[in-house]
């Protein structure tokens, strides 16, 4: 099923949006936005220039990390920024493929303090 309120997928037997608790659902129809992926600034900037490369649309929302919502405003600049993508569900397969490329899991990022010193 689809979300008609915040453009989710989910599974066919919920009557209601496991997000937002909207019951505007429907089928999913080739042109609708779907979520895609969340990732950070240097993440989201690469995707978004794969799918612009590739004549892909999209939806981007960009809003302030957990920094800035604490209301920890330290400078970080882009670092502190998430971004939000929703693609036309025709093209969800091709652009799962695409973010798998360029969006890193923050969870595998490299820890700094692991790594031995020079």
């Amino acid at each position: 099923m689809y979300c008609t309120n915040c453009y989710l997928l989910f599974d066919e037997q919920v009557r209601r949006c496991p997000r937002c608790n909207s019951k505007h659902i429907r089928e999913v129809e080739p042109n609708d936005p779907v979520y895609l992926t969340e990732c950070n600034y240097f993440n989201g900037e690469t995707l978004r220039t794969n799918l612009e490369e590739q004549g892909i649309p999209y939806i981007l929302r960009q809003r302030m990390g957990a920094a800035f919502s604490m209301g920890l405003g330290l400078g970080l600049g882009p670092a502190g920024e998430r971004y939000q993508f929703w693609v036309p569900y025709c093209e969800l397969e091709r652009c799962k493929e695409l973010a798998d490329l360029v969006v890193v899991p923050e969870d595998e990022w490299d820890d700094p303090q692991d790594e031995t010193e020079f």
